[in-house]
């Protein structure tokens, strides 16, 4: 906006100027002032359109032509079918006669074949025929075509949409194993780890639902020491106090994951801990002094 000012500004000021010098000048001068005066206004011109052509084009409002409601699908939705998911609109439906088409995964392409359709292709209503799971397909990239019902041909250009599957909780984190078998030895460090448990959530990543948290719900023989904790984000089991063999030879945890959904959801592992001996004892004599008689002549040990 600016530019155009100052462009009109400096024109004036230099129209003043030329005034000023016509006045002050004879008549022959005055028609050389004249001509010059047509020059400038004429570049001036050029320069004015020149900007305007260049610069003002990207302010040019353009109507929209789609219009899309919001599709938002939640898994495992249960209907009834077929129920309605979104709406579409195109203006050129005010000049002609129009019918609107579908095409894409969930459509006539995999993953899944006939879950959307256009129930009324002349008002553009989608429906979805089945439950969906997010696990197996989080979105679905369906094309969006409007043709004229009489010739079939494609009347503006493609619309290409994202329709995102909305999250539930439907998923327990899971370990890969239901048992895991570990031996750790007798002296084993306190600052070091003795196990790790992962377990996975396939809701969606960083949401309340796949977060997942460690707890150990029971320890056998549930021993004052040693104890066995768990780290509630990594799960990492760590251990307090010294084990010994000859006390206990083997533990039993159970560890829980749950996640952060609503409602909640967990499972469980069993972690079985051998532990194995170490030369971490003296030999000890039952008795500091034996005393026996031996029978003079005796032969043998």
């Amino acid at each position: 906006r600016s530019a155009p000012r100052l462009a009109m500004a400096g024109l004036g000021a230099l129209l003043l100027l030329l005034l000023a010098v016509t006045a002050a000048s004879n008549t022959s001068h005055e028609k050389d002032c004249v001509s010059l005066l047509k020059i400038i206004h004429k570049t001036s011109s050029k320069g004015l359109d020149l900007y305007q052509s260049d610069n003002l084009r990207p302010l040019r409002r353009t109507k929209r032509r789609w219009v899309v409601t919001t599709f938002e699908l939640e898994e495992e939705d249960k209907g009834p079918f077929p129920k309605l998911a979104g709406e579409l609109f195109n203006n050129m439906s005010y000049n002609m006669s129009i019918k609107y088409l579908i095409n894409g995964p969930g459509v006539n392409e995999p993953p899944e074949y006939g879950l959307f359709s256009i129930k009324d292709d002349a008002k553009g209503h989608v429906y979805v025929h089945r439950t969906i799971d997010r696990e197996n397909t989080s979105s679905f990239k369906i094309r969006f075509d409007v043709a004229n019902r009489v010739t079939g041909e494609i009347v503006d250009r493609s619309l290409f949409f994202n329709i995102k599957i909305k999250d539930i909780n439907d998923n327990a984190p899971k370990f890969p194993k239901e048992e895991f078998n570990i031996t750790i030895k007798e002296n084993h460090d306190t600052d070091e780890p003795v196990f790790r448990v992962t377990a996975l959530d396939k809701d969606e990543e960083d949401t309340a639902n796949s977060r997942v948290t460690y707890s150990l719900t029971t320890q056998t023989p549930n021993l004052k020491e040693p104890r066995f904790n768990i780290d509630p984000t990594s799960g990492l089991i760590v251990i307090s106090g010294c084990l010994d063999h000859q006390t206990a030879s083997s533990f039993k945890l159970l560890i829980k994951a749950r996640d952060h959904g609503t409602p909640q959801m967990s499972s469980t592992a069993t972690v079985n801990i051998a532990i194995e001996d170490t030369n971490n004892h003296l030999p000890v004599f039952t008795k500091e002094n034996y005393q026996l008689q031996i029978a003079e002549g005796k032969v043998g040990p």
